[in-house]
């Protein structure tokens, strides 16, 4: 098993393309969170936490931004020096996360920032 996900693992990671935008897929419930990484039809990499007794009680769109965060954090080697293209698309499924994303007064990071104040 353990060899199977090294293979795995080295398959995906030679799968970047220099051209393509990444395209960051990150989702999240009152047990875990998630994010997947995309260039084109290719997953680059792939992200889970689960989260603790006390992060279980937060709202729902404290840990959808969360999420995110995280997200951006894990893979903030690949947005950076693999894309040529200054954006990343990126794919929520809270409304509510997705319409304070679309606010252009402020950064990603003060976005977020205010929501887990």
């Amino acid at each position: 098993m353990k060899d199977a996900i090294i293979k795995l693992r080295k398959a995906l990671t030679c799968l970047r393309a220099n051209n393509k935008k990444f395209e960051l897929y990150t989702d999240a419930s009152q047990y875990a969170a998630g994010a997947v990484l995309k260039q084109g039809q290719n997953i680059i990499a792939y992200y889970g936490k689960s989260w603790s007794e006390q992060e279980s009680k937060q709202h729902i769109l404290n840990l959808e931004a969360k999420a995110l965060y995280l997200a951006i954090r894990k893979f903030q080697y690949e947005l950076t020096l693999y894309s040529k293209e200054p954006k990343t698309i990126i794919y929520n499924d809270n409304r509510n996360l997705v319409n304070i994303l679309n606010k252009k007064e402020l950064p990603l990071h003060k976005m977020i920032a205010n929501i887990f104040l």
